[in-house]
Formats: structure tokens, C-alpha cells, sequence
């Protein structure tokens, strides 16, 4: 695939636009074409192209298309005055798609500054990075994380990343939901598919996951790695500099005359690729050859081999493989870790609650059964429990805990000591 720089604004790219996966593809490649014809105001796709740049199925042919038609409508809020007014500008003026599989879309001129002509706040990567990813959310993740590549974390709030990825308040209305559909099948795409990867801390106010901290980290993964930049300064492409070192003159010439490698192909590899790489992976591509694993297309496979560092891809597998066995002993002493830590909780909470009830007399204890009783009065299943079995109840814990003085802290001394009790 073609390196295609796309660069928006971070205001714009901050709006939560698009919900799907098709359509924020297909408005990164207007953004793409805006930027190579600033002037045009019409720009139009062949269905059957956007089809082979997502990587798509053939029938999915008829589904592209009522996804583009529906992005018509679409508007965003954004401070077009210097006077701290919020304008609402629609997007597309005009999305038409004819019977030969033509979609095009009038673009409204007050959304070109957010993407032409930038030079801060702004945001910038290729579009192959997000071609290959299938979920909506890790397109969205990939974009935020972006931002602060080199920053290297990101907090957000758990409101903001839910209205970043465009989920209502009504769909993985649990955390565990949230966190299972959206941020960890994202954090599996971006590692196998982008140039960057990410971990991610929780952050509690209590027992409720508030803030999430994004960890931004460097990923061999993406065929884009590290030219962003290179792009940015070199802003050549396919033009050679005025000079080549020595190393750079001598393997482009080898590029073409031995490797069959086109002029075009050799100059963007000398001017965005190290020397060491392109080497590295002449030598790897041939020991393929001889090993009777390329067949046919050797210089196809070489210009792959080089943009993709396949050379240094295969010799981190051993490690990959050992980092995999580290990783499976991490998560088995974490689940241990916090399966001992459960258990604990509820040992400590059933040791106290005892003590608790045990200083009250029965007149306190009935008053206690009616506030709690009060409390949950909207919960017909609990109240019926409590009226069951009393404050013995389980549904009656919450109640007695928070009349506990000093309760959680004195239960985080007692994990912290068992733990180290039990050598963690």
C-alpha cells in the first residue's frame, strides 16, 4: 500500500464523528484527498478501490456503500470565531453514489483549515496503520493515542474515552463490558497492526475504575515505523538529495541493476530506510531464496522484506516466544495475586462486621435493619432478603461497612500485611 500521510487537526479529530470502522476509513481518505487537491471541493472514490484499501470482502460491496450514503447529514461543533462562539458546520454538503459504484461527497469549505495548512496542534500518521484495523474503537484508540506519542502516556476519564469512542450511556453500561469490547481489542490490534502498542493502568477513586493511563509504546508491527517524521523533514519522497553517502549511492544502484527494483522504489527506500535495515534484509531475502522459500517476484518480495524489517522481525520470534512465557507467568501470579486478595477481603469484612454487630445491642440492631431496609427500599429482591435473614444477609454488608469507622483502610493494611505474610 502507498505511504499516505493523512494530518488532521486535534479539534477536529477530538469529535466523536463517526461510530463505525467503513466510515472513519472513508473520512480519513477524503482527508487525504482534501490535502492533495486543496482546492476541490468534489472528491470521488470507486467503491471497488476503498474496498481493496480496507481490505474488505467483494461482498461487502453493497454494504460500503449505504455506510458512505449514511455519513451525509453529519455536522460538528466547533469555535470557527475568534469571539467564542460555537458554529455548527455540516460536513458534507453533498454525498451522491451512482450505478456504477462512484460515491461522491461535496465537501463544505469551513472544514478544510482543520485539515490543510497546519502547523500546531495537529495530529499526523499513515493510513496504512488503520487500514488493516477492524474495530471502529481501535481506530479511534490508535488516533487519541497518536496525539501523545511522544509525550508517552495519556490519561483520560472514563466519561471522556466513552464519548471519544462514541458509546452512549446505554451500551457496556459495566466497566468490565466497556473495558473488554473497546480498550483491550484495541490494544490487541494496534500490537499486531500499527507502529505503536500500548498498556494501560486503572485508576480508582475507591472501588469504582475512574481514569484510564495510557502507556504509549513503540511497535515494529506497522510498516510505517518511524517515517512520519522522515516524511515531515525530508518532504522528498522520490527526489533524491543533492548528495548520497557512499553506503546510500551503492545500494541504490544495487537496487536497481541486480535487484530489478524501479528507480522510484529504490529512492524512497535509501532516503527513508537505514542502511543497516536495507542490508540486513538484502541478506535476509536471499538466504529465503536459496531456501527455496521465494518462488517467484524476488524483487517484490526484497522491496516488502526492507520496508517491513522482515529481518529483524524473524530474529525477535525467539524472543517473542520467551516474552509470551514470561507474560503467561505474569498473569498467572496476578490472578494469584488478587485471588488471594479477594479472599482476604472477605475475610476481613466478615471478621469485622461480626465485631460491629457484636458492640450493638438489639434495639440498635433493629434501627440499624431499618435504615439499611431504607436505603435499599427500591431494590424489592434485597429488602425481601433482609426481611429473610436479617442482618446476616449478604445484601446487607454494604450498610453495615459504612458505619464501620476507619474500614477500608484498616482492610488495606490487613491485604498488604498478608500479602507480604505470603511472600508477594
Amino acid at each position: 500500500m502507498k505511504q499516505e500521510l493523512i494530518v488532521k487537526s486535534n479539534t477536529l479529530l477530538q469529535h466523536p464523528l463517526y461510530k463505525t470502522s467503513i466510515e472513519l476509513k472513508i473520512f480519513s481518505k477524503i482527508v487525504l484527498a482534501i490535502r492533495k487537491a486543496p482546492e476541490d471541493e468534489i472528491f470521488t472514490f470507486q467503491v471497488k478501490e476503498l474496498i481493496e484499501d480496507f481490505g474488505c470482502h467483494q461482498d461487502e460491496y453493497d454494504r460500503l456503500k449505504k455506510v458512505a450514503k449514511n455519513m451525509s447529514g453529519k455536522t460538528v461543533d466547533i469555535n470557527m470565531s475568534t469571539e467564542n462562539i460555537c458554529d455548527i458546520v455540516v460536513i458534507f454538503r453533498r454525498i451522491t453514489i451512482d450505478k456504477k459504484g462512484v460515491i461522491t461527497f461535496k465537501i463544505e469549505e469551513d472544514i478544510k483549515p482543520f485539515i490543510l495548512n497546519l502547523t500546531s496542534n495537529f495530529t499526523q500518521y499513515f493510513f496504512e496503520n488503520i487500514a488493516r484495523l477492524k474495530s471502529s474503537f481501535s481506530i479511534r484508540i490508535y488516533e487519541l493515542l497518536k496525539q501523545y506519542e511522544k509525550i508517552g502516556n495519556r490519561k483520560m476519564p472514563i466519561i471522556a474515552l466513552r464519548h471519544f469512542l462514541n458509546v452512549s450511556d446505554d451500551t457496556y453500561r459495566l466497566y468490565a463490558d466497556f473495558k473488554k469490547k473497546t480498550i483491550v481489542v484495541a490494544q490487541k490490534e494496534l500490537k499486531e497492526k500499527t507502529d505503536i502498542c500500548f498498556e494501560f493502568e486503572e485508576i480508582k477513586i475507591g472501588r469504582k475504575i475512574v481514569e484510564i493511563n495510557f502507556v504509549i509504546l513503540k511497535n515494529n508491527k506497522g510498516s510505517a515505523k518511524d517515517k512520519v517524521e522522515i516524511l515531515t523533514k525530508v518532504n522528498l519522497q522520490t527526489e533524491l538529495p543533492l548528495s548520497l553517502t557512499e553506503d546510500q549511492e551503492s545500494l541504490r544502484n544495487k537496487l536497481v541493476s541486480q535487484y530489478k527494483l524501479s528507480e522510484k522504489s529504490a529512492n524512497e527506500l535509501v532516503l527513508l530506510v537505514k542502511v543497516e535495515q536495507i542490508k540486513n534484509n538484502i541478506n535476509y531475502a536471499e538466504k529465503e531464496y536459496k531456501n527455496g522459500k521465494i518462488s517467484k517476484n524476488f524483487s517484490g518480495y526484497l522491496l516488502n522484506a526492507i520496508k517491513n524489517d522482515y529481518a529483524n522481525n524473524a530474529s525477535i520470534s525467539v524472543l517473542d516466544a520467551k516474552q509470551q512465557s514470561d507474560d503467561v507467568h505474569k498473569k498467572q501470579l496476578r490472578d494469584k495475586i488478587e485471588n488471594l486478595k479477594s479472599k482476604l477481603s472477605l475475610e476481613f469484612s466478615k471478621i469485622e462486621k461480626a465485631k460491629f454487630l457484636n458492640t450493638l445491642s438489639e434495639s440498635e440492631k433493629e434501627e440499624l435493619t431499618n435504615q439499611i431496609l431504607e436505603e435499599l427500599k427500591l431494590d424489592s429482591c434485597a429488602v425481601s432478603l433482609i426481611k429473610k435473614k436479617g442482618l446476616s444477609s449478604p445484601v446487607a454488608g454494604v450498610g453495615i461497612i459504612k458505619r464501620i469507622p476507619g474500614f477500608e483502610k484498616r482492610k488495606q493494611q490487613f491485604i498488604d500485611e498478608k500479602l507480604k505474610e505470603a511472600g508477594f
